[in-house]
């Protein structure tokens, strides 16, 4: 029988709560990106219901990782248990080609000159942006494209594509530590990107390249610099330095996880269960349930600080599986009693599927 030390829930939203909640060892979260910032393609009640529920499963857990210091502001409580540990990217699996090689593999000719560009999620990277970038760059006459990424592209075909291509853009709305950056610097690729997420210390030192304003005069006229100048850049030689290999971050995750295994915050979590379940019903119903939920919530966050974790003995008399349970059913209550039924109705589908 599996029976672990400590749980490392990598993202928050419900998958670290259900972690916090049900878990009789510690617990330690990794919060990456859109499970605290805002993420408007989810629709206003599932993006509020998952940061709400990150920033409980962050009350109840041993241990807390932001890969970025961005992130760290965006929690409501425990900052000054936050270590900043970003995602690193494994050197040995992305070592860089010769430009000519990979643009031969890919079907690339000597001309135009490819920007890669991360399109997963246009929304929130601002494709409008990248694209008006594109549009300036020809403009002004510089023979350059932008190579989109839309996914599909294997762990072994990226460094192919970053080795082949001339320029990283990056221009989001939100980041938390962007892997591309990381994965691009592996390969010596000039980055151009706005100053999001962690990108200013993944990249200090890193030339050429520039870090300038979210704006499509501004990318492009640092993009025009950085094609024109044509060199590769020395981001491989500044990974360790700038703590962005998997290596070092790794080694620094495993020290977090040994200290909360010794440590005792196995039932942690179920300090937050009946604010939780709470919100697990309620949400759904908005706006009549909202501003006393919102009290509840935050006279139970208050009371579980100053209590340091007691609760009533009938809180923990239940087992692990009881809360799962007892969770998991008050959140389908509430999809079904749902007033969006457009998202509702999609997550019971997955759900049932």
């Amino acid at each position: 029988r599996f029976a672990p030390d400590v749980v490392h829930a990598h993202y928050g939203t419900m998958t670290a709560l259900f972690c916090v909640l049900t878990s009789t060892v510690p617990v330690v979260v990794t919060f990456h990106g859109s499970d605290l910032n805002r993420t408007p393609k989810d629709g206003f009640f599932r993006d509020l219901f998952g940061r709400v529920a990150s920033q409980l499963a962050a009350l109840g857990a041993a241990g807390i990782v932001c890969v970025s210091e961005g992130l760290r502001d965006r929690l409501w409580w425990r900052r000054g248990k936050i270590r900043i540990i970003p995602m690193g990217v494994a050197l040995e699996g992305y070592l860089p080609l010769p430009r000519e090689a990979a643009r031969k593999k890919l079907g690339w000719g000597e001309r135009p000159l490819k920007i890669i560009f991360n399109a997963r999620d246009a929304a929130v990277k601002r494709m409008d942006i990248a694209l008006a970038v594109e549009e300036r760059l020809k403009r002004s006459g510089v023979e350059a494209e932008l190579e989109l990424l839309r996914g599909g592209i294997t762990q072994e075909e990226m460094p192919v594509y970053l080795s082949g291509a001339d320029a990283l853009l990056l221009c989001s709305d939100t980041e938390g530590s962007p892997t591309m950056v990381k994965e691009a610097m592996a390969c010596n690729l000039p980055v151009v990107t706005n100053d999001v997420g962690d990108v200013r210390q993944q990249l200090t030192g890193v030339a050429p390249g520039a870090i300038t304003m979210q704006d499509a005069d501004a990318l492009a006229s640092a993009l025009t610099d950085v094609l024109r100048d044509g060199r590769r850049s020395n981001g491989r030689a500044m990974a360790v330095q700038n703590r962005v290999d998997a290596k070092s971050l790794d080694r620094m995750t495993f020290d977090l996880l040994k200290d909360a295994a010794d440590g005792n915050a196995g039932a942690a979590g179920r300090a937050v269960a009946w604010p939780s379940i709470l919100i697990a019903i309620a949400l759904p119903l908005w706006p009549t349930v909202l501003p006393a939920l919102v009290a509840v919530l935050l006279c139970c966050a208050i009371w579980a600080r100053v209590t340091h974790w007691s609760v009533p003995g009938k809180l923990t008399a239940s087992s692990p599986l009881f809360w799962s349970a007892l969770l998991y059913g008050a959140h389908l209550l509430g999809l079904l009693w749902s007033t969006n039924m457009d998202f509702a109705g999609l997550d019971l589908g997955i759900k049932s599927s």
